[in-house]
C-alpha cells in the first residue's frame, strides 16, 4: 500500500503563463491521495488563475492553506525558479524537510524537476527512486564594536529568540541593537518566518535585516549612488586583505553559478566543503577569488563616502552604517534537496553552461 504523504507547496506568482503546471502537479498529488498545504500567496494566486476552473476549484478546495511551515511535513515542492527555491529554503529553516525544485523558471540549476517530468518524478519519488543532497548553508552576524555579536532574532511573525530584542516590520525596536537596518523591497517571502532551531537572528533600531542564512551567497555591495566601497577581510582572526571594489560575494558551492559566477568567480563542486570570495569590479586587477574551507570565519569591516553600505543575503538586501562590522560562519544545518536518480551535476552543468556547443 503506498505511503500518504504531505507536501508544503510554495511558487512563484508572477509567472501566470506557467501557472498551468501547478494545476498539473496538483492533480498528481491528488493521484496519490497526499495531503498537499499551500503557502497563502500561492493559494491566492491559483485562486485568482483558475478559480473559474471546475477540476483547479475542486484542488484548491481540497488544500490547506498556512502562513508560516511550523507543522510537521514530509517535502516541501517549489514551484518556479532558482529564485522560489531560495525562498522556500528560507521558509524551510533548520527543519531538514527535504525540497523539491519544480523549474518553470529560466535556468535552474537548484530546480531541476522539469513541468512535464512531474507524473514520472513523483512516482519515482514514491517508490523510493529518488535521493536528498546536503547543500551547505552560510548565517550572517552582525558585530558591534563595543557589545559584541548581537543575540536577538528579528522574525516576521513577530516572534523573537530568547536572548535578546527584537525589531519587527512596523518599525518597532527592543533594546539590543543599536544599528540600523533599513529594508528594501525584496523579502525572502510574503508570509511570516519561523525558525525551529532556537538560532537568534539579526535587528536593528530601525528596521530589520530579516532571515540571516544563505543557501546561495552574501553580498557586501557599495549603494547606487556610492562610490566603490574600502572591505577590510580576515578570516579566522588573520588578516587577509583589504579590498577597494564594488562589493565581496562570500559564496557556497551552491551559489557558486550564481552572482559569484558573473564576477569571475570559480564553479565549485556541490559537497566540497568550502567557500569563495569574489570581488565585483576591483580597483586592482591582482585582487582575485579566494577559496576557503566552509568552516572558516570571516570578519568584514566596511568604509564608505555614504557612511552606509548594502549587504544581500540570497537576495534580501538592506542597508547597514559602516559602524556594523560583518560576522559571515557556517551555518548550522544544511539543506535538503530532492534530486532524481538519474540526475547528475556535471550534466546539469555541461546543459546550463552549453559547454561543448558550437552555434556555428
Amino acid at each position: 500500500m503506498e505511503q500518504k504523504l504531505r507536501f508544503a507547496l510554495f511558487g512563484n506568482e508572477y509567472q501566470t503563463k506557467k501557472s498551468a503546471s501547478a494545476a498539473l502537479l496538483l492533480g498528481c498529488l491528488q493521484q496519490h491521495e497526499a495531503e498537499v498545504f499551500v503557502e497563502r500567496t500561492f493559494y491566492d494566486f491559483l485562486r485568482q488563475m483558475h478559480g473559474g476552473e471546475p477540476v483547479v476549484a475542486a484542488l484548491c478546495d481540497s488544500m490547506h492553506v498556512f502562513d508560516v511551515l511550523d507543522f510537521p511535513v514530509d517535502y516541501a515542492i517549489s514551484m518556479g525558479g532558482d529564485g522560489t527555491l531560495l525562498k522556500t529554503a528560507s521558509h524551510v529553516g533548520a527543519t531538514g524537510v527535504p525540497i523539491i525544485g519544480v523549474n518553470t523558471g529560466r535556468l535552474g540549476f537548484l530546480a531541476d524537476f522539469l513541468p512535464n517530468e512531474i507524473e514520472q518524478a513523483l512516482d519515482e519519488l514514491y517508490a523510493g527512486n529518488c535521493r536528498v543532497e546536503e547543500h551547505a548553508a552560510i548565517k550572517l552576524s552582525l558585530r558591534d564594536g563595543s557589545k559584541g555579536l548581537s543575540g536577538s532574532m528579528s522574525l516576521r511573525d513577530g516572534s523573537s529568540g530568547s536572548n535578546g530584542s527584537m525589531s519587527l516590520r512596523d518599525g518597532s525596536k527592543g533594546s539590543n541593537g543599536s544599528f540600523s537596518a533599513m529594508l528594501r523591497k525584496r523579502p525572502c517571502g510574503p508570509s511570516a518566518m519561523s525558525l525551529r532551531d532556537g538560532s537568534k537572528g539579526l535587528s536593528g533600531s530601525n528596521g530589520s535585516i530579516g532571515y540571516p542564512y544563505a543557501l546561495n551567497d552574501i553580498a557586501v555591495l557599495k549603494r547606487d549612488n556610492a562610490s566603490m566601497i574600502t572591505i577590510h577581510a580576515r578570516i579566522n582572526g588573520d588578516e587577509l586583505v583589504t579590498y577597494q571594489a564594488d562589493g565581496l560575494v562570500v559564496s557556497t558551492p551552491t551559489g557558486s553559478t550564481a552572482y559569484n559566477l558573473s564576477n569571475g568567480g570559480p564553479i565549485m563542486a556541490p559537497l566540497t566543503g568550502i567557500l569563495c570570495l569574489t570581488p565585483v569590479a576591483p580597483h586592482s586587477l591582482n585582487i582575485r577569488p579566494i577559496v576557503i574551507n566552509d568552516d572558516s570565519v570571516i570578519e568584514l569591516t566596511v568604509e564608505s563616502r555614504t557612511h552606509n553600505y548594502l549587504v544581500a543575503v540570497d537576495g534580501r538586501s538592506a542597508t547597514l552604517d559602516e559602524s556594523i562590522p560583518l560576522v559571515i560562519s557556517k551555518a548550522p544545518y544544511t539543506v535538503r534537496i530532492v534530486k532524481r536518480a538519474s540526475q547528475h551535476y556535471f550534466a546539469t552543468l555541461r546543459e546550463k553552461m552549453m559547454w561543448g556547443m558550437d552555434a556555428r
